[in-house]
């Protein structure tokens, strides 16, 4: 095959490849493939939840077994699984040896790998321990109540234009109560080795509502959408006045111009990333 013949040879292959390739090109353009992305769940507005399903807590829900569609006997308790001898306290000694000592051997204080937080003393079951700070509660936050009343003036005041990323109302201060004949003018006058030795930093530490079991409290207003972050034992201290936005704003640094991308509603496993 001489030099010329060859060249008229890829000339016509490389146009029957192009015309190919053309061809399948339109064909895709004209059939697109049928998406297998599954569709966004259409949502509650500010709640970010499957319209189908409102309220519905994804955490809670994979957490909360089902009870079976069919009686089997392997699920039903009998009187060996519902006995008390897989109670702690009716452990047998690791050697009946140790008898002769103190205590028999046994443990007779608290045992943190057997006694719930807080528990008054060795042994006391959760239940008590439960139904004792359940009780205990309304006292706990008339405390907390009464030190926050007695530090700070509750009484919100908003701010008349200024609002949050997505317009609750800001209060303004200052709010700390001080002694008498102190004024926040007096106090810029000080200096502050001299605030702190007389005593008079407006806005000292708080301590946890119920110190002793501390462990994150969360508001009401987070509670009304999450109801499995209630607490037995202590409510949330601080006024919602107070406190940021809930649902709170979203902002992306990357894409400054989308501004607010929360669009109402809290980012969860529920809706991430439709």
């Amino acid at each position: 095959m001489t030099m010329q013949s060859r060249s008229r040879a890829f000339a016509v292959l490389f146009l029957a490849a192009g015309a190919g390739g053309f061809a399948l090109s339109q064909e895709r353009t004209a059939k697109p493939p049928a998406s297998t992305k599954p569709q966004p769940t259409a949502r509650v507005a500010g709640k970010g939840l499957p319209a189908d399903k409102p309220g519905v807590d994804a955490v809670e829900d994979v957490q909360t077994p089902r009870a079976p569609r069919s009686p089997r006997p392997e699920l039903k308790q009998n009187e060996h699984d519902q006995s008390d001898i897989f109670s702690a306290l009716q452990a047998p000694r690791v050697s009946n040896a140790v008898k002769p000592q103190a205590n028999e051997g046994r443990m007779a204080g608290f045992d943190f790998a057997r006694d719930p937080l807080n528990a008054t003393r060795p042994g006391e079951p959760a239940e008590e321990i439960t139904k004792r700070e359940t009780a205990a509660r309304p006292a706990v936050n008339d405390a907390q109540r009464q030190l926050l009343e007695s530090r700070f003036n509750l009484a919100p005041r908003h701010d008349p234009e200024i609002r949050m990323s997505r317009g609750k109302p800001i209060c303004v201060g200052p709010t700390a109560r001080l002694p008498e004949k102190v004024t926040f003018e007096s106090l810029s006058r000080l200096t502050s080795d001299e605030i702190r030795e007389r005593k008079l930093f407006p806005y000292p530490a708080l301590p946890h509502p119920l110190q002793t079991n501390g462990g994150q409290v969360f508001p009401a207003m987070q509670i009304e959408m999450f109801p499995r972050l209630k607490r037995f034992d202590v409510d949330f201290d601080l006024p919602e006045d107070f406190l940021p936005e809930f649902l709170p704003a979203i902002f992306l640094q990357n894409r400054p111009e989308l501004g607010d991308v929360s669009r109402g509603e809290i980012l969860s496993i529920n809706n991430f990333p439709t």
